[in-house]
């Protein structure tokens, strides 16, 4: 048996329990598509099958809307294609069997968190429904987030964020790549892509939380499941098999990128320190980015280390400035002095700063979400900030984040402590394609999303507070 370890917000799951399993299963199985797996009539020897189990097999009436399956589907065969992979047919059962376990993730969750009195990460509940998934040898991708009310999650988001493990994930050897965390996951993706899997049903839950944010838990299942083994001696047997790598080799364009990356740094004699702030920080980062890319079905980025590394130099250079200021003036000055002009203007990359004066402590989530928010102020239709709405707010930051033809990131933070305690913390981010200071209209339309593509909800205040940072922050595109 093998199992891919379960992540936070999400999770694949696959189990083999026994040969002979796996041979009934495939024979109660073959009328999936229109009859109850409960109780399947075969017509060989015209003989009633029963399931002699006594696992509940749980099954939902559909609250998904078909429009939102069918992408979902569409999305996965479109990717599986561009690993040879035969595209899935929808199950009814698969997504009535979804139903059910995403409603019951809410509904529990929603029990820990009135039980508990607060909506900390741990009182999510996030699991897989083993008994069904091992006894009718089903596969399992799960997501969940957290978003404002409005919010729409569409039928794409956690398969383009599934997929996105295809990064960490080694086809030579089946493994993690070993430049990649040890802990990274790889399991949604080989689910996904799986050659051997031919069904699959899916669906979602939504439900409100105390504190008026909302949460949603998706759910995806799969027939037969992938991420199986069948000889512990020589385990990434079957997925040699069936995880195959993609028609195209991409891997070669992200290295093209990084050298042009890597090249317009050594030209401008850019600095770069050592990065100071913790990977997995700037895993969260890059992790809201594709979150809210996702949302609009645009392109997920990658994190370049030669772009983070710029960024803890300059982030540090403005902590030194940043500290000599308010210890002298008690304020810090040249909000629109930030620039890192030779980054920007010269080496073109993109940049997103903001500042805090605070405790020190950073949500990379939080400081991304606050860049995202900005889209409260834009015109969607002419594709610049709404004067309507704020004449003072701009929109730079999230025209940024959300460039369609961006594909590279890099961020971090450096703080530094004040004469009187406080601490002053600098986040940067670059991005390479950059938003062109001459982009026209065109331009415009073909690379940031149209509100059509996303229920945008608006925001009347022109100042931003996060409570989860508990200060406010301040950007220098936001005021």
């Amino acid at each position: 048996m093998y199992l891919i370890p379960p992540n936070f917000y999400a999770s694949s799951l696959s189990h083999l329990s026994s040969l002979v399993v796996i041979i009934f299963n495939l024979l109660i199985l073959q009328g999936l598509h229109c009859s109850d797996l409960s109780n399947v009539k075969k017509t060989s020897n015209a003989v009633k099958v029963v399931t002699p189990s006594p696992v509940v097999l749980r099954k939902a009436k559909l609250t998904t809307d078909s429009s939102w399956i069918s992408a979902s589907l569409n999305r996965h065969n479109y990717l599986r294609s561009l690993h040879n992979a035969q595209p899935l047919t929808l199950n009814t059962t698969l997504c009535e069997i979804s139903q059910a376990w995403a409603n019951h993730l809410l509904a529990r969750s929603l029990e820990n968190i009135r039980s508990n009195g607060n909506v900390a990460k741990d009182n999510f509940f996030f699991d897989h429904n083993h008994a069904t998934n091992q006894k009718y040898f089903i596969g399992e991708n799960l997501y969940f987030s957290t978003h404002s009310r409005g919010v729409q999650v569409n039928g794409t988001i956690a398969v383009t964020l599934w997929y996105n493990e295809i990064k960490d994930y080694d086809f030579q050897f089946a493994r993690v790549k070993v430049t990649s965390r040890a802990e990274s996951l790889i399991g949604h993706f080989t689910q996904l892509v799986w050659k051997s899997s031919t069904d699959m049903g899916t669906a979602f839950a939504t439900g409100q939380l105390p504190n008026g944010q909302l949460v949603t838990f998706i759910v995806a299942n799969y027939y037969p499941a992938g991420n199986v083994l069948y000889r512990p001696d020589f385990p990434q047997k079957l997925y040699l098999k069936n995880v195959v790598p993609p028609v195209s080799d991409t891997e070669n364009e992200i290295e093209d990128v990084d050298k042009v990356i890597q090249d317009k740094i050594q030209f401008w004699e850019l600095s770069l320190v050592d990065i100071t702030t913790p990977q997995a920080w700037i895993d969260q980062a890059l992790n809201k980015h594709n979150e809210y890319r996702a949302h609009h079905d645009f392109p997920l980025l990658t994190e370049s280390p030669k772009l983070s590394g710029l960024a803890q130099a300059w982030a540090e250079f403005l902590v030194a400035k940043g500290v000599r200021d308010f210890n002298s003036k008690w304020t810090i000055e040249g909000r629109h002095g930030f620039k890192n002009i030779a980054a920007t203007e010269k080496a073109e990359f993109g940049e997103n700063i903001i500042y805090l004066v605070g405790d020190g402590f950073v949500n990379p989530e939080s400081v991304v979400t606050l860049w995202y928010e900005q889209h409260n102020f834009y015109d969607f239709e002419n594709r610049r900030p709404n004067s309507n709405k704020s004449r003072t707010a701009q929109t730079n930051d999230f025209e940024q984040i959300m460039w369609k033809a961006t594909t590279h990131f890099g961020m971090a933070f450096a703080s530094g402590v004040a004469e009187n305690g406080q601490v002053i913390t600098f986040v940067v981010s670059y991005y390479y394609p950059r938003v062109p200071n001459w982009a026209t209209l065109r331009d415009k339309m073909e690379n940031l999303p149209d509100s059509s593509a996303h229920k945008i909800v608006v925001i009347p205040n022109i100042f931003i507070f996060l409570t989860s940072l508990g200060v406010l922050l301040t950007s220098q595109n936001v005021f």
